[in-house]
């Protein structure tokens, strides 16, 4: 296997680069002419504006001229995906309490045992054993049984979301995508009712995320310790895994809409208004942030990875505490070789590792 690997702090820092290029007064704040919306990246700006009632949720726009065969499919794929929880600001949603509810009736050691024991022979794990391993996960938080090609469609949906549509028949293929994991999750029963519209939109976006953010946050996590050369323990391991998530977001930014005029530094955001929030790059702040790309567990300072007060993300606490679960099972044993990381996804919400090798001494872990 090559040695060749790319650098997760060098692409986040690139990212942070292009987006400040343009802020030529550095306020943080900036409109972008050729975009049409404005971008947001310091930790107080995110931070504040986020918390406010000045911003309400984007809805997705999509010409349906654009389409003809697919015009129904379409309409119907934007109204599910509108009444969602992502682009929902009522954040009332039976989905939290279910995949909590889930998440402990599930035994992680477990299903982490299982994916380690299945690379026995080849002493390390890639993407595919990783996204097998969150199919299971996301799987089970919303009541499915694992599918991998259910997993695929929810991969597929996933790259809208990160920014990386490309064009419009992969758009059409997102869409059809997103109805298959629609219909697995309308076929849920809700007590002894099935799933409504709504409960099962809200269960295939949670499904959807499941996937990506917990497996980016578990090969981020696990680059820094080979990368940092860090020592893990079980006191330390949560800490080490926030601080992977403060580093290497794998969610870039949240779009928003301004709600009503607002004068902010000096600006004038009018009412209608699209704003990008760069949450990620918020978290390079040195105003907020000291030594912001030192790897320093235990920081005071809460990053905005996962959003921030009405808009946190609900499965934050489930992907911390899958991935230390995970970490620790890695780490702790001292199985971890390295970590080579070969290629990346990149959108313009998101960043992240599509392709890695991660070199384990997988015939310690079946001693203990």
């Amino acid at each position: 296997m090559s040695e060749w690997t790319l650098s997760l702090t060098d692409a986040y820092k690139k990212r942070l680069e292009d987006i400040v290029r343009d802020d030529t007064e550095r306020k943080g704040i900036y409109y972008h002419n050729e975009k049409k919306y404005w971008i947001i990246y310091d930790y107080a700006g995110c931070s504040e504006l986020l918390n406010s009632h000045y911003v309400t949720k984007n809805r997705m726009l999509v010409p349906l001229t654009l389409f003809q065969e697919e015009k129904a499919l379409i309409e119907r794929f934007l109204s599910l995906i509108n009444q969602s929880l992502i682009f929902r600001d009522d954040c009332k949603s039976d989905v939290v309490r279910l995949i909590h509810q889930n998440f402990r009736k599930l035994s992680c050691d477990e299903i982490i045992e299982r994916s380690f024991l299945s690379v026995m022979d080849k002493k390390y794990l890639d993407e595919h054993d990783l996204i097998s391993l969150n199919n299971t996960l996301a799987s089970s938080l919303v009541g499915l049984e694992p599918d991998g090609h259910l997993s695929d469609h929810a991969y597929n949906v996933g790259m809208l979301f990160d920014g990386r549509v490309r064009g419009k028949e992969h758009f059409v293929d997102i869409a059809r995508s997103f109805m298959a994991v629609f219909e697995a999750c309308r076929g849920i029963t809700s007590g002894t009712e099935p799933c409504n519209d709504i409960q099962a939109s809200d269960r295939a976006i949670a499904y959807v995320a499941a996937h990506q953010t917990t497996m980016q946050l578990i090969v981020a996590t696990l680059w820094a310790i080979s990368h940092f050369r860090l020592s893990v323990n079980a006191d330390n391991v949560r800490e080490i895994v926030v601080e992977a998530s403060r580093l290497y977001s794998p969610v870039l930014s949240v779009g928003r809409v301004m709600s009503q005029d607002l004068s902010f530094r000096g600006l004038n955001l009018r009412q209608g208004d699209r704003v990008m929030f760069y949450t990620a790059l918020a978290n390079f702040d040195p105003g907020f942030f000291d030594a912001p790309f030192q790897f320093i567990p235990g920081r005071n300072e809460k990053p905005l990875s996962f959003g921030t007060g009405m808009h946190m993300c609900i499965g934050m606490g489930i992907a911390l505490s899958f991935a230390s679960s995970f970490i620790a099972r890695t780490s702790v044993n001292g199985s971890l070789r390295n970590v080579r990381i070969t290629e990346l996804a990149e959108g313009i919400s998101a960043l992240g590792a599509s392709r890695f090798i991660i070199g384990m001494n997988c015939h310690e872990l079946a001693e203990d």
